[in-house]
């Protein structure tokens, strides 16, 4: 499993079948499925206080920097596969870890939002450097700095395992508002509004809408790139048309059910209150 989570690939001597742009989900299941008795750890109450403790030293931007240093070290000895977009397997194993362990105490989310601007520069700076690695790495002959093991190599994949980690936690950091008031029995009671509506409905389609789009982009672009006007416009064509039947299918033909709920991945739906 952790050698290679496919059992189907493009090749019929390598596995079954090609989970083509699902590879993610698969990935996802086979550590979710290892790590499952770390999660039942953390759940415990000496999981929960080793939580509490990480999220009372988190507030501090070297803190959040030196979080992406275990992705650095990982990349830099692994390599990086670009059959798995391009990063190491265990790259993704560690991204579900600190994900289920930052859900587990709001302190995490405040202190990326806190130190959003600070992360970003940093992950800038070194999006900087990575790229400037890269170009050295790559104009030696018969050199992979995806792979190598030389100086430029490793230092490159190393920058870029933390430059990774600072992007998606500047990204959280900036999707995230700041300290949340607790809610009360007034706002706990009040009508949803039309955005609360609109978030909770794309919110719950993340990932049917996952599945379902490269299907939708591939049969829909099968046609359009054929249609007479400029690839500009035929590009429009494609990303609108395809967004908005991928959202169709899925409004209509698996958010309505329990089976296709179950089947795309989603939690069975809300009862209405009597």
């Amino acid at each position: 499993m952790l050698g290679d989570p496919f059992v189907l690939g493009d090749d019929p001597a390598a596995g079954l079948f090609e989970p083509g742009h699902l590879w993610f989900l698969v990935v996802l299941l086979a550590f979710s499925l290892l790590f499952l008795p770390i999660f039942w750890y953390l759940r415990q109450p000496a999981g929960g206080a080793l939580v509490k403790r990480l999220a009372q030293r988190a507030d501090h931007l070297w803190v959040i920097a030196a979080a992406g240093l275990p992705f650095g070290v990982l990349d830099a000895a692994f390599g990086n596969d670009v059959n798995l977009a391009g990063w190491s397997r265990y790259s993704y194993a560690l991204f579900i870890l600190y994900g289920y362990t930052m859900a587990a105490d709001r302190r995490f989310g405040r202190a990326l939002h806190r130190h959003r601007k600070g992360v970003l520069l940093l992950a800038v700076a070194t999006f900087v450097i990575v790229g400037a690695l890269f170009v050295i790495g790559g104009d030696r002959e018969g050199s992979d700095v995806m792979l190598d093991y030389d100086a430029v190599g490793v230092a490159m994949r190393t920058i870029r395992g933390v430059s990774g980690w600072l992007w998606v936690a500047a990204i959280m950091g900036f999707a995230s508002g700041s300290k949340k008031p607790e809610p009360t029995a007034k706002t706990a009671n009040r009508e949803p509004t039309a955005l609360d509506r609109f978030s909770a409905y794309t919110s719950e389609a993340v990932l049917p809408i996952y599945v379902l789009h490269q299907t939708v982009i591939v049969l829909l672009g099968f046609y359009i790139v054929t249609w007479p006007i400029n690839s500009g416009l035929r590009y429009v064509a494609i990303v609108l048309t395809s967004m908005v039947t991928a959202f169709v299918v899925y409004d209509v033909a698996v958010r309505r059910t329990r089976l296709t709920r179950f089947l795309f991945g989603m939690k069975p739906p809300a009862r209405s209150p009597k």
